[in-house]
């Protein structure tokens, strides 16, 4: 297997490092279902490349073993499977389809090489005979791709409708000694298809809090220590909407705070703004920045939009543009505290009392509270190359556990996601990551709404 091949299916898996072994090549040992599972079943994970006579070279990934089942077969289990497209025309094109219905990964019969899905790929059964150009046409269906798999590839552009072989090959991915790596995503439910982007647009589109609240939208309140990515949440999420990269909220790494103003962000669409406003304020310093006495103001809605905060100053009922009896709509209606996953073991104990004490009050207002964990792609080197690795990755799994421990929280909570910061395109599994968070936020936020609507209901 050429390096760059290996180098690509290695980050496609998440695994840290490993090499590829040789089990299978129908070119040395002949086009032959029997002779594959003699060489191969009981090895696991494995690795089927295709070479066809177009210049493709396709495949797929199973992290569990072959077998051989006396009666006619069946589908086994695997979570972490995928089909790929490493070349196109004979050049380096690697694509991706991983599996969405896990409990139809792969077809296991003695009758039959590789096969992956309900269809979505088998590559042949039983013997295939050379033509007259010692090349092998597939006796097997054509794939039909978004069954078992997503539909990111189809037919064409998985093996440009190209099923006659020049070789056909089975590695085993050989681990080493310090290499763990998942055996299935540690947090399910995505797909990381272009149908779960669309959806998760639409959920965003479409939301509404209750309309008994008669409240314009939801305000999510954004906080966090100076650098941790607030302003680029925004930036992200607005960039997803506008259709490329843009930067409206200012944001950095600078050493003091970039955010000198109580800002409520919308998001602007084709069909007006979402229905939710990130609010971002001064970040949590060590020393100086906003002091956490004045967070019960923001929380309970008495500073307007653009509010300037004074340095070293507090707030009283005499600042100016401070309202005395904020309506609902003004008010914070969840929290999400944005965490650096790069800095995380760096946080000066300073903050992250900070933290603790905010997490007091907006507990005692029966706020919805969770974190959002930037920069993970820094905390982990799969991620930075491939966001749909995220869920998969030890390294990001751990870092969700540690902030989880550390602020007594649950892990469902902890979202990692990863913000535009160098891009200037788009990347399709970097948006689900950010619009998925942001839907968890939001459904955290319509439980702060059903409690509001129970007490109307009381009164």
């Amino acid at each position: 297997m050429d390096r760059i091949h290996q180098e690509q299916i290695l980050k496609w898996t998440a695994l840290r490092s490993g090499k590829c072994e040789l089990l299978y090549s129908a070119k040395r040992d002949g086009f032959s279902a029997k002779t594959f599972h003699q060489r191969c079943d009981q090895r696991n994970p494995t690795v089927t490349l295709a070479y066809n006579t177009s210049g493709y070279v396709f495949g797929g990934y199973t992290s569990i073993p072959w077998t051989s089942p006396e009666d006619e077969g069946g589908f086994l289990c695997d979570s972490t499977a995928f089909l790929f497209r490493l070349e196109a025309d004979n050049r380096f094109s690697p694509a991706i389809a991983r599996v969405k219905e896990p409990t139809e990964a792969i077809f296991v019969s003695k009758d039959h090489a590789p096969c992956f899905g309900d269809g979505d790929w088998y590559s042949f059964s039983k013997d295939l005979e050379p033509s007259a150009d010692m090349t092998y046409e597939s006796n097997a269906l054509p794939p039909q791709l978004g069954k078992a798999y997503s539909d990111s590839l189809d037919t064409k552009s998985f093996c440009g409708n190209n099923i006659k072989f020049k070789n056909f090959e089975v590695y085993a991915i050989i681990l080493d000694k310090d290499v763990t790596a998942e055996s299935c995503p540690w947090r399910r439910g995505i797909s990381w298809s272009q149908e779960d982007h669309i959806k998760l647009m639409s959920y965003l589109q479409t939301y509404r809090p209750p309309e008994e609240l008669s409240i314009p939208a939801a305000n999510i309140l954004m906080v966090g220590q100076v650098g941790s990515g607030k302003s680029s949440i925004y930036n992200t999420l607005n960039s997803i909407f506008k259709g490329y990269v843009v930067t409206k909220a200012f944001s950095g790494s600078g050493a003091g705070s970039m955010t000198t103003k109580y800002r409520r962000y919308e998001v602007r669409t084709e069909h007006g703004p979402l229905r939710v406003r990130l609010c971002d304020t001064m970040g949590i310093e060590a020393e100086g920045g906003l002091n956490v006495a004045d967070f019960p103001y923001i929380l309970d809605g008495n500073l307007p939009d653009r509010f300037q905060f004074k340095a070293g100053g507090r707030i009283t009922p005499k600042s100016q543009g401070y309202i005395k009896d904020p309506p609902l709509a003004n008010m914070i209606h969840g929290v999400i505290f944005v965490i650096d996953g790069s800095t995380i073991t760096m946080m000066p104990e300073e903050v992250y009392d900070k933290l603790k004490a905010i997490q007091e009050q907006v507990n005692e207002r029966d706020l919805p509270l969770l974190i959002v964990i930037t920069k993970s792609d820094k905390f982990c080197s799969h991620v930075k190359y491939d966001t749909s690795l995220t869920f998969r990755s030890l390294n990001v799994n751990e870092l969700v556990q540690m902030v989880s421990d550390k602020f007594g929280m649950l892990e469902t909570n902890v979202l990692p996601i990863k913000n535009y910061s160098t891009e200037m395109e788009l990347d399709k599994d970097t948006d689900i990551l950010t619009m998925v968070a942001m839907r968890q936020v939001l459904r955290a936020a319509d439980t702060f709404f059903e409690d509001q609507v129970e007490l109307l209901d009381t009164e």
